[in-house]
């Protein structure tokens, strides 16, 4: 396992971390920004998804992390796709997924609610890890010579601006702090797993959360269930690395 003091000595390469972002903002912002949406919902007509206008936003991050990972020859990795801990890592980021797939989310028919979770869960772990490869598996790492505060609070505005979301009062006040307090939560997640699969978990939860907006009983239910679940994870199953 690479020491975090040996990550902090290496210089910043910011060249790299703006190519990253650059890249990143570009193809997502024409998702982000609504001006290929209504193609994406005219490919995606008569399927669940064509209301998630957001999800190849996802694309923009994947790709530009994997672009500059491949050019970035100092770049040092301490977060990867499983972490320190292999199978525990992989059980804290799909506890999400099975939770609400057993309690079941609304989607106006209950028929088919507890289905329904799965197939919206399970695309939005997909979508959440390859946004998160780009913010925690690249981004996090490449800043680490940063004091952490600093680091997550520019992650955190970084961001905020790439979600594009620049037409009200909220999105220039409140949704920065989301931004940032996301950015702090997930990255100590992060720190303690070294797994950006498990910041996969984590942001997909919010997703399913606030999904279709308000709180009902089924959602609070199996996010508490999640979250108690996680908790205990924590505590009893350690990973052999401490």
């Amino acid at each position: 396992m690479i020491k975090d003091t040996t990550l902090k000595k290496r210089q910043i390469t910011w060249h790299f971390v703006a190519m990253y972002y650059l890249v990143a903002f570009a193809i997502s912002g024409l998702f982000n920004s609504g001006f290929l949406t209504a193609y994406y919902q005219a490919l995606t007509k008569g399927l669940f998804i064509a209301d998630l206008t957001y999800l190849p936003a996802g694309f923009g991050t994947l790709i530009a992390a994997l672009f500059v990972l491949r050019l970035d020859k100092a770049h040092i990795r301490s977060i990867t796709f499983l972490g320190n801990a292999p199978l525990r890592n992989t059980a804290i980021a799909i506890i999400p997924l099975i939770v609400f797939s057993i309690v079941g989310l609304d989607d106006g028919d209950t028929t088919y609610r507890y289905s329904f979770a799965l197939s919206f869960a399970a695309i939005n772990l997909v979508y959440a890890t390859m946004e998160e490869i780009g913010w925690r598996g690249y981004v996090q790492d490449a800043l680490r010579p940063l004091a952490e505060t600093y680091r997550f609070v520019l992650i955190g505005i970084l961001w905020w601006a790439w979600h594009f979301r620049f037409s009200t009062a909220f999105d220039f006040t409140l949704f920065p702090l989301i931004c940032i307090g996301g950015s702090f939560l997930i990255g100590k997640f992060v720190e303690e797993s070294k797994s950006y699969f498990t910041a996969g978990g984590l942001h997909c939860l919010v997703i399913l959360l606030s999904y279709a907006g308000g709180s009902t009983n089924s959602k609070m239910i199996a996010g508490g269930l999640t979250i108690a679940i996680w908790l205990g994870i924590g505590k009893w199953w350690l990973p052999k690395t401490r």
